[in-house]
């Protein structure tokens, strides 16, 4: 599988470890997975050419606004969970950005960008219910 992630934090610092990370268990399973680091602030920006854009769990209150630039660009959010930064945290941000790549938002209960999964629910929680 092959695909670009985007790991948004505030600032950018600490997305910049997660991105690291995630690029080190793609490449150890096998995967051509591009994942960089990016801020809030440059998210419109940043999220061009991406597949699935992974918001930091302090900034759930931007999440509807990472929705709609990652929508815009044809990539799906994905509001990461408390513990992404520490290790088995990125496993856990790297599978559901993968699920998220397969199909398009759905296995997340998430709306999927226009022209990904037709009959993805629009909107829709962040986790799995």
């Amino acid at each position: 599988m092959t695909g670009r992630i985007l790991v948004v934090c505030g600032s950018g610092a600490s997305s910049t470890f997660l991105a690291h990370r995630l690029r080190s268990l793609a490449e150890a399973d096998g995967l051509e997975i591009e994942a960089v680091a990016g801020s809030v602030a440059d998210v419109r920006l940043d999220a061009a050419g991406m597949d699935v854009v992974l918001l930091g769990a302090h900034l759930a209150d931007r999440l509807d606004l990472v929705r709609r630039a990652a929508a815009d660009e044809g990539a799906t959010a994905v509001l990461l969970d408390a513990d992404a930064s520490r290790p088995e945290g990125a496993r856990a941000a790297l599978d559901r950005a993968l699920a998220a790549m397969r199909h398009g938002g759905r296995a997340l209960g998430m709306g999927a960008a226009p022209g990904r999964s037709a009959g993805a629910p629009a909107g829709g929680a962040p986790h799995p219910a």
